[in-house]
């Protein structure tokens, strides 16, 4: 116990490089593969996504015809979706996610597959709407980095097909 009460700030500035270390070592060589970024997103559109995190922990529960795997995750994203136009808008819920590499968005490719619907959903004129992101169980853990979701919006009453891409930016810290 002595020795821990004389060297406890040597001890903390060991666990912090450490700490700081396995995060560099994840952000030069991430734990996901990374491709150009070939979408283009509109900006002005009217139209928001901003990504909120909140640090908790929760569970994801995975069905798997004749057993559930259960699996804890560190950090919670949801996102909001906001209208600002005039006219409704339709979304789906299939997003993708890309990382900020040397300067230029780059695709993060999934670390497990997962498969969305493909309805349309409606968002009124002036509204909001939010939903969650399993950023985690879908890509991994993340590195630290500035990271972007991307989602196709369109015109409610147009046939559905993406009109337009618009994104939401957010950082991991940790």
């Amino acid at each position: 116990m002595k020795v821990f009460k004389k060297h406890y700030k040597k001890i903390l500035v060991v666990i912090v490089l450490l700490v700081l270390g396995i995060q560099f070592f994840r952000y030069v060589f991430p734990p996901f593969e990374m491709t150009p970024g070939t979408i283009t997103v509109q900006e002005d559109t009217g139209i928001e996504l901003k990504v909120k995190y909140t640090p908790v922990i929760y569970e994801q529960v995975t069905h798997y015809g004749t057993h559930d795997e259960v699996k804890r995750y560190f950090g919670k994203y949801e996102f909001i979706l906001t209208n600002n136009t005039s006219e409704d808008i339709g979304w789906g819920g299939a997003y993708g996610l890309q990382v900020k590499r040397g300067g230029e968005w780059k695709n993060v490719m999934q670390v497990r597959e997962v498969g969305f619907t493909l309805e349309m959903r409606h968002l009124p004129a002036n509204s909001s709407e939010t939903g969650n992101l399993n950023l985690q169980f879908i890509y991994g853990k993340l590195p630290i980095g500035k990271y972007r979701i991307v989602k196709d919006v369109s015109p409610y009453d147009s046939s559905w097909g993406p009109t337009y891409n618009i994104a939401g930016e957010f950082r991991v810290w940790f």
